[in-house]
């Protein structure tokens, strides 16, 4: 992705959160947690990748909230799906120091950042091992079906805790096929129709 073309996304997806958590404000209660908005997802929400080094659209975020009062935490960890994120959710117990969970971070408001690459959508090559790839179309379609399903789990557990879920929709990956693609199309669509904002990381640069 160039230079100018990560800027229209992360312009576009600090717009669409802006937007979001405005609109949902001016029925929050008052109080601290009300300007509380984590990100909880994998790498790109965490941050990888940014050439500029500003924690990527999450540090961008940081920059025009926290001046008018708003708390943006970074929740996020490279790699998690909508299966390795659950455990990540609360801890079960005493907390592990090392793994950065949501409820500890108490936000009223929950980006979920994740994406079907992470889900391993992309189509397994001839003897590749099955474990990390989908096989076939039966295998992506289980695979985008498993996504879908995975983010209505934690929509449902965020708001039964409280909290507002806001979900950014999922984007290509530079080794994604037509196939993944069309997934990754389908899949926002059904997003869109969900009863839940969305953020369209996928349209500001999809040419």
């Amino acid at each position: 992705m160039t230079r100018l073309r990560s800027r229209i996304a992360v312009t576009a997806f600090i717009v669409s959160v802006c937007a979001v958590v405005s609109t949902e404000a001016q029925s929050d209660v008052a109080g601290d947690r009300g300007k509380r908005i984590a990100l909880w997802g994998s790498s790109v929400p965490n941050g990888t990748g940014d050439e500029l080094n500003q924690g990527g659209y999450t540090g961008r975020l940081r920059e025009l909230l926290e001046p008018r009062g708003w708390k943006v935490i970074n929740v996020s960890r490279g790699g998690d799906s909508t299966i390795t994120i659950t455990p990540r959710f609360e801890p079960d117990g005493e907390p592990d120091p090392n793994t950065r969970y949501l409820t500890l971070a108490d936000p009223k408001y929950v980006m979920i950042a994740l994406s079907l690459g992470n889900e391993d959508i992309k189509l397994c090559a001839p003897g590749e091992d099955p474990r990390g790839c989908s096989q076939g179309l039966a295998g992506a379609e289980a695979t985008a079906k498993q996504f879908a399903d995975g983010l209505q789990r934690l929509i449902q557990r965020s708001r039964a805790n409280g909290m507002v879920p806001i979900i950014g929709l999922t984007y290509a990956r530079g080794d994604f096929t037509e196939t993944e693609y069309a997934h990754t199309r389908r899949t926002n669509i059904l997003i869109n129709g969900w009863d839940v904002p969305s953020v369209n990381l996928l349209g500001a640069i999809d040419d």
